[in-house]
């Protein structure tokens, strides 16, 4: 299952996610699309040349990472959406999703910008998932679930065997 939040810097407000919906993981050989919105709560409008650093971390290893800028001059009240295609999620683990701004920005600027940070910077969470490769998920929950029901259907057979035993024990033929 996945986490989602977005974070609010200088009036900013910035969220990302992973445009299809991990169900219930995403996997090793995938390479998600991630749909990144920048939504104006100030009264100022921000510069087009407004970008974050975003990467993706597995487990303290970061696995791709981009600058992505807004693309789009966005006035108080006004949201963009940019779409990024990510590369392959090579480890298995727990992912983070976040970004990073460079320290500081002339708030007093207007238009304002944000200038896009590094893996050194504070990352700024903003979607979190599992990561699984598929031949380990399949023989750790697929194959244990289809045991299980092998047990059950197995268990089921044995006391039908059993009770037919009981009754011929106490209700002989003939």
């Amino acid at each position: 299952m996945s986490t989602i939040q977005t974070h609010e810097l200088y009036g900013l407000e910035i969220g990302a996610e992973p445009r299809d919906k991990p169900s219930p993981v995403l996997w090793t050989d995938s390479q998600p699309t991630i749909e990144v919105t920048f939504s104006n709560n100030s009264d100022v409008p921000w510069r087009e040349d407004t970008a974050v650093h975003f990467w993706i971390e597995i487990d303290d290893d970061v696995v791709w990472s981009q600058n992505v800028e807004m693309d789009t001059e966005l006035a108080p009240g006004e949201t963009a959406t940019v779409i990024v295609e990510t590369g392959p999620l090579t480890y298995e683990g727990h992912a983070v999703l976040g970004f990073s701004i460079s320290s500081g920005i002339n708030i007093k600027s207007k238009p304002r910008a944000l200038e896009p940070g590094d893996s050194t910077y504070a990352l700024h969470p903003t979607s979190a998932f599992s990561v699984w490769d598929r031949s380990h998920y399949v023989s750790t929950v697929k194959r244990p679930k289809q045991f299980q029901k092998g047990i059950i259907f197995t268990s089921v057979v044995l006391i039908l065997f059993a009770g037919v035993q009981l009754w011929l024990a106490y209700f002989p033929p003939g």
